[in-house]
């Protein structure tokens, strides 16, 4: 009797609750509600809201409001040809159709983070590149493989929703670091040279501009995880929550994605950043600020860059067809003498033979050098080679950055 009196009350609950589990053949105590469906008139009453934010800029000259309507625009378009691209993914379920998907998303990413950069130097995309996918790779392997135990562990319902998370952080991180530690080599030059001149290595000279680059690309993520729980509840835990998942077992998910999440921001900067400061600072231990040059654009974003780089490759392809095409004609002509000559002006001697009038005019193989090798953007101010006391400056024209 006396152990029924000091039973507690909710264990006839609990016991009853067990009973009716083991009835509904072993349903847990979490009933996951239905998912409410949003349908065409929500998402319109949500685009009618997010227009107050178009007002806005209106209303205060802020000239924000047709960036934010494009923004709007692609924001809807991006999303919903993603829910159209995953669902074959997903059913089909083949890793070379998940591989090459995940290498679109790196590409993509990996021009997203220089494209805003206001200073750049040449293969600063290979180095995101590069970073971003052997950081965003390791991790997203030992969290699938090690930590969530997925199978196969290249299952596209694991891996393509953890990727985009993991590289849209990266890419942040990224793009923050080098940013940092391109403006802190332009704008302390005369610091860092004065260390490399008292003797210190590039690695010595550079140490503050390093810490300052992952510092600051660290800070983000230190601030979302100092208050992920308490005042902000994350997009992923949000999503399972409102997909019925346990509570629980979404909090332990995004413990999960949180670390994995630091990890890949932590080894993509620093990749990112020392891989830039080899190569601005080279093996002698020289500062080669001649390297850095100043975009066109700072907010041209991914697809834009894309598009440049299309074009100016285009270009460059076009120039060496004619250099190589001019070459060939070299050779071909210095070989005999007769009509077939080409000459190098007007009419002023011919590359091969004599005589030669009528030929195809081309001009000297010094202005096709040149010509290939100037620069397609202009060099920072603070980052002009001084020319000689008594030279023109040929020699930096000539020099590629």
């Amino acid at each position: 009797m006396d152990d029924l009196i000091d039973q507690p009350v909710w264990d006839n609950s609990n016991s009853t609750t067990n009973n009716n589990s083991a009835s509904n053949n072993n349903s847990t105590s979490h009933q996951s509600p239905d998912l409410v469906e949003i349908e065409n008139l929500g998402l319109f009453y949500s685009a009618c809201y997010f227009s107050l934010t178009i007002f806005i800029s209106a209303w205060f000259h802020l000239g924000l409001h047709t960036k934010l309507f494009v923004a709007a625009i692609r924001c809807i378009a991006q999303l919903l040809l993603l829910g159209l691209i995953l669902v074959p993914i997903f059913n089909i379920n083949r890793w070379w159709l998940t591989a090459v998907y995940c290498s679109t998303m790196l590409a993509i990413a990996a021009a997203e983070a220089v494209s805003r950069a206001p200073i750049a130097y040449s293969g600063m995309l290979r180095h995101a590149l590069v970073s971003m996918g052997l950081a965003s790779g390791s991790t997203l392997f030992f969290g699938l493989y090690y930590v969530i135990g997925a199978t196969p562990w290249y299952d596209a319902q694991y891996l393509i929703p953890l990727l985009g998370m993991l590289l849209g952080n990266a890419c942040s991180g990224v793009a923050v670091g080098l940013n940092s530690v391109l403006d802190e080599m332009s704008t302390g030059r005369d610091r860092i040279e004065l260390l490399l001149a008292l003797g210190a290595g590039r690695m010595e000279a550079l140490l503050h501009v390093r810490q300052r680059a992952v510092r600051t690309a660290l800070t983000p993520l230190l601030n979302s995880m100092s208050v992920v729980g308490i005042v902000s509840i994350p997009g992923m835990m949000t999503g399972q929550i409102l997909g019925g998942s346990d509570p629980s077992t979404a909090a332990r998910y995004q413990i999960v994605i949180m670390f994995l999440m630091a990890a890949a921001i932590g080894l993509s900067t620093v990749g990112a950043v020392l891989m830039a400061m080899r190569t601005i600072c080279d093996d002698a231990h020289r500062l080669r600020v001649d390297k850095l040059q100043i975009t066109e654009s700072s907010a041209i974003g991914a697809l834009g860059f894309v598009s440049k780089e299309v074009i100016e490759g285009w270009g460059r392809l076009k120039r060496r067809v004619r250099h190589v095409g001019a070459r060939i004609g070299f050779a071909v002509g210095g070989g005999g003498g007769g009509g077939g000559g080409r000459a190098r002006g007007r009419g002023r001697g011919s590359w091969g033979g004599r005589g030669g009038g009528g030929g195809e005019v081309l001009p000297p193989p010094s202005s096709i050098f040149v010509a290939d090798s100037e620069p397609s953007s202009p060099m920072h101010p603070l980052l002009s080679t001084p020319r000689s006391a008594g030279g023109n400056g040929s020699d930096v024209a000539l020099s590629s950055p």
